[in-house]
Order: structure tokens, then C-alpha cells, then sequence
């Protein structure tokens, strides 16, 4: 059955331990279901926590207690050597050094070509769950100590530099701080948006789902966040369907009257609005997912409670950035004017912000399109001024940050684009402008040139 057998190869990928467990009830259970790939499905998750209670079970008849401790501590960071070890039992260099050489000699730690060690997941994830399972505290203290020592300005071999740093950072954290876990993914999984890094997204969300499969005792919250990041993958890696049906699924779960959920279930609306417009044309469905998104946020922005990592910030970039779809649209059917109230809407919310991104320059840069298709050519000489000054807060700043520092590329390539587009419009108007009287052709050429701008389109 080929079914069967390329269900085997990708779920199960030849564990040996799990196959042997699944031989065991296959044969128990023959028979009680006539449909073979269901009767498969079901067994998996026995078959998982069978085989890692084996692992586990034979590693401690080899090694005793003492050793299976160390290798416990040693599981919960992603790689360790020996200033790990010490950051997480505070043993002096000669001890720290003893326990490499002898955890190096055990068949399944492996040295990362990168530098440092790290344990097989065949024995790591069990590890991990049977030290969450028996002493939950250890396990979130021993993820603080990892956090911190990745937060520090140590630097040695097998320690991650830059954006792997953040994001195992993320990971720690989600075992005893889910706030500043949820707003670190959250300025992360924001920052790789902006910059259309769909790999880094995927590393992320990667990483998150690890912990989420090893530690039962994780908030939902994060769980739905989870959900509405590998939707968003799914989106920009162009499977629109699967990502129309998981913003489908989350809506039915995120409750509009729960306030930590309320933020997520219009961000949720918002990409939904976002695929319906461009991916499947459905205008009227996007202006309904886009104004019911900026009424929830309007609502979280008047309560005196912000939902669990979020901040004001965010609410406000959120609402600005919903303005500037519709702005968008307006602007593609026809509406410059319902264009710039939408964009004067999106500077409403920016104003409100502590700190500004891209999208604030971005935005800056679009209404001076707008209205220089307008023939309003101070406007847009000033907005342009405003964009290009965004940008290079922006570039300053970007040194700050390993994420942020990502973006630079592109956010050096929009502050040439303002450039180049204050230029063109400076010869635009010295060659156009005319007296008062001339006003109607004036206007003819901003519909000639906006027309010109939707064909390009």
C-alpha cells in the first residue's frame, strides 16, 4: 500500500524504537479498524512516549543517577561546552572541562562542526520531558540560567551569535516568563515580516514549536500565536488555501471577549483581509476583515488592561498599518482623496507610539505618491522629506539589534527609492507647474500619471 508506506517514511522517518512499538500494537490491534492508515495515525502518540520512556529507561541502566542529572542540565540548551556547563551548575573551569571530556565519549552527544555539543533528539526530547514531568521548577530555573547566559557579553566557541541568539533567547524564556517570551517573538516575528525573511520566520517558528512539543504546561496563548505564525508562512510561501483555512480555524478558537486574545484574533483578521484582497480578489470580504480588525484594537486601546505581550505600541502600529491596506486599495480603484484620509488615519496612530519602524516611512513615502499624483507638489516634497528622515533614524538605530540589523539592505534601498522619487518630482515640477489659470491641466496630467502608475501596477 503506498499510502501507507509514504505515511511511514515522512511521519515516522525509520525510527527504529517507535516502528518496533508500532509492529507490537499493529499486531495487538489488527483487525479493529478496517481502514489501515487510520489504525496507524492513532497509534503514533502511544508509540512516541513508548519509545521514549525505553530510551530513558536503558540510558539510566547504563549511566545511574548521577550521570543522568548531568545529562539532564545538559539537555536544555540547544548546544553547550564548558561555560555553559558552568552557567548552569556554577562548577570552576577543571570540573566544567572533566564533565566535556566525559560527556564527549557517550555515543549520542555529538560535536557541532559550528563549535560546542549537543545531545541526539532521540534522547534529548525524552530528557526534557521527563525533567519537566518529575520537577518543573529545575527545569525553569535551569532555562533562566540559559537565558541568561546567552543575554551576556560572554564570547566563546558553541555560543550562538545575532538572530540565532534571539530566537533561542525566546525559547528559555517561554518556561518562566511568557510575557517578555510572547513580546520578544512577537518583535522578531515583526521585524522578519517587514524584511520578507522567510527563512528566519521559519527558524523561529521552528524553534518555538520545539518547546511547545516538549512542555505540555505552556499558556494557550502562545500556542495560538504558534498557530497564526506557521499560518502566516504558509501565506508568504505562496499556499494561500492552507493559510485562508488556518486564519479560518483560529477565528473560531480566539474568543473576541478574551482580552488576551483580542489583539491576535485581529491580527489574524488582519492577514485574512490582507489574502482575500491581493491573493483572491475579494474586496468587500478585505474591507470587512480590515475595519472589524481596527475595532478591536480601537477597543484595546481605550482598556485600561493590555493583553498578555503586547504592548501599546504594538496596537497602535497594528491600526496604522490596517489604514494603510485600505489606503492602498482606495488608491488602486481610483479614490485618492479616501486614500489620504486613511493614510492622515495611519499618522493618527503612529503619533501614539513610542518607537517607529519601516512601516512608518513606508507609509510616509506612499501618501507622498498619493499626492503627487495630486499635483500637490509642496505636500509631497515635504512628506518626502519626513520619509527620508524616518529611514535614516532607522539606519542609525539599526546597529542595535541583530534583527533590526537585517533590514538595513532594504531600508537603505527605500531611502534611495525616496530619493530617487524627490528628484523625479522636482523635474516633474519645474517642467508641469503652471499659474492658477492652468489648473485643469494640472489636474489632467495627475490623472494621466496616476493612470501611467496603474498600469505599471
Amino acid at each position: 500500500d503506498k499510502a501507507v508506506v509514504d505515511y511511514l517514511a515522512s511521519a515516522w522517518k525509520g525510527d527504529p524504537l517507535e516502528l518496533g512499538q508500532l509492529v507490537d500494537r499493529f499486531r495487538k490491534n489488527q483487525g479493529t479498524t478496517s481502514h489501515l492508515l487510520i489504525q496507524l495515525r492513532s497509534l503514533r502518540p502511544e508509540c512516541v512516549a513508548a519509545a521514549a520512556s525505553m530510551s530513558l529507561k536503558g540510558l539510566r541502566e547504563r549511566l545511574g543517577d548521577e550521570d543522568m542529572g548531568i545529562l539532564s542540565y545538559c539537555a536544555v540548551p540547544k548546544r553547550f561546552n564548558a561555560s555553559v556547563i558552568r552557567a548552569m551548575d556554577g562548577s570552576d573551569v577543571a570540573t566544567s572541562q572533566s564533565l566535556i571530556n566525559k560527556l564527549s565519549q557517550w555515543w549520542f552527544v555529538k560535536l557541532r562542526t559550528s563549535g560546542g555539543y549537543e545531545i541526539h533528539e532521540r534522547y534529548r526530547g525524552p530528557l526534557l520531558r521527563s525533567l519537566i514531568q518529575d520537577d518543573r521548577d529545575m527545569f525553569s530555573d535551569w532555562s533562566k540560567r540559559c537565558y541568561e547566559y546567552l543575554q551576556s557579553n560572554e564570547t566563546n566557541m558553541g555560543r550562538p551569535s545575532g538572530i540565532s541568539r534571539e530566537i533561542e533567547s525566546v525559547y528559555h524564556l517561554m518556561a518562566f516568563n511568557v510575557k517578555d517570551a510572547l513580546l520578544q517573538y512577537n518583535d522578531l516575528r515583526y521585524s522578519f515580516g517587514q524584511g520578507k525573511r522567510l527563512d528566519l520566520m521559519t527558524f523561529l517558528q521552528d524553534t518555538i514549536q520545539q518547546h511547545i512539543n516538549i512542555n505540555p504546561h505552556l499558556d494557550d496563548i502562545i500556542k495560538y500565536w504558534a498557530l497564526y505564525g506557521s499560518a502566516i508562512i504558509s501565506y508568504l510561501s505562496g499556499n494561500e488555501t492552507k493559510a485562508l483555512h488556518s486564519y479560518e480555524q483560529l477565528l473560531e478558537s480566539l474568543q473576541p471577549d478574551v482580552v488576551d486574545l483580542k489583539f491576535l484574533r485581529a491580527r489574524v483578521l488582519h492577514a485574512k483581509g490582507d489574502l482575500l484582497h491581493w491573493k483572491l480578489k475579494n474586496k468587500p470580504g478585505a474591507i470587512k476583515c480590515f475595519e472589524e480588525a481596527i475595532g478591536l484594537w480601537r477597543g484595546l486601546l481605550h482598556n485600561s488592561v493590555v493583553p498578555l505581550g503586547i504592548t501599546r505600541d504594538d496596537i497602535a502600529k497594528s491600526i496604522a498599518e490596517t489604514h494603510v491596506a485600505i489606503a492602498r486599495m482606495e488608491e488602486i480603484k481610483g479614490f485618492l482623496l479616501e486614500g489620504m484620509k486613511h493614510f492622515h488615519s495611519a499618522l493618527e496612530a503612529y503619533d501614539l507610539c513610542g518607537t517607529m519602524g519601516p512601516s512608518y516611512g513606508e507609509t510616509l513615502q506612499m501618501m507622498a505618491r498619493n499626492l503627487r499624483l495630486q499635483g500637490k507638489w509642496e505636500e509631497a516634497h515635504q512628506r518626502f522629506n519626513e520619509a527620508e528622515e524616518a529611514f535614516n533614524i532607522i539606519l542609525k538605530n539599526a546597529t542595535g539589534s541583530a534583527s533590526l540589523s537585517k533590514r538595513v539592505e532594504e531600508t537603505q534601498a527605500r531611502l534611495q527609492e525616496v530619493r530617487n522619487a524627490r528628484a523625479a518630482l522636482w523635474k516633474e515640477e519645474g517642467k508641469w507647474k503652471r499659474s492658477e489659470e492652468h489648473t485643469s491641466e494640472l489636474q489632467s496630467h495627475s490623472f494621466i500619471s496616476y493612470a501611467v502608475f496603474c498600469l505599471k501596477k
